[in-house]
């Protein structure tokens, strides 16, 4: 059961900035852009699979508040990359590829690392995010980005892998600084299939 609680909780213990907060727009070469972000993450979905007792011991967070900053450098006309932080020891390293440009319409791949560590466990995360975006005028823009993300979990006892899939839309508001607002939901993909829905806001600049 113990392994079974730290493997809900790397899920969405507060580090939950797998999300998106970015089109598939890339950052013009030699330009850095930074974000501060935050929302709530709930898991009320799976509450019930999770004795009372052990919900409120410390070593679990079924649902809170997360926040991050993070900085995005273009290298290229389609190409940049960031680096994500968040206050709870998350740390994520990506990078995007924008290789359609259609009208209005942008697409991207990418990819990134991320690690999380604290005195009871850590994680290595795997993520293959995609991008669509869709600008409705030079201040509005539209943004789906689903998701795979391998995470790789080190306790001092055993090791195990979690594969989570999820998908974020969210409205970018704003040219060349502005809010974001995001919708995002995570579900494990094991036989339990753990589900989180994360709501997020931002501020780029």
């Amino acid at each position: 059961m113990r392994l079974l609680l730290i493997l809900i909780s790397t899920l969405m213990s507060g580090c939950m900035n797998m999300g998106v907060f970015q089109t598939a727009e890339t950052v013009p070469k030699g330009e850095f852009r930074y974000h501060v972000a935050g929302g709530f993450h709930d898991s009320s979905g799976i509450n019930s699979q999770v004795p009372d007792g052990q919900k409120r011991s410390n070593d679990v967070t079924l649902d809170g508040w997360f926040m991050e900053v993070g900085v995005r450098a273009g290298l290229s006309d389609n190409i940049d990359l960031a680096v994500r932080i968040s206050p709870s020891h998350y740390y994520l390293f990506e990078g995007k590829y924008n290789y359609i440009k259609n009208g209005p319409w942008r697409e991207a791949t990418g990819a990134g690392i991320g690690y999380y560590t604290s005195k009871k466990f850590q994680f290595v995360d795997f993520v293959a995010p995609y991008y669509i975006s869709y600008m409705y005028n030079s201040w509005i823009d539209i943004y789906l980005s689903p998701r795979f993300v391998l995470r790789s979990i080190q306790m001092s006892e055993t090791n195990s892998t979690l594969l989570i899939a999820g998908a974020g839309l969210g409205t970018k508001l704003g040219k060349d600084e502005g809010a974001m607002v995001e919708l995002l939901g995570y579900q494990g993909m094991d036989q339990r299939s753990y589900k989180v829905v994360q709501i997020g806001f931002g501020f780029f600049f």
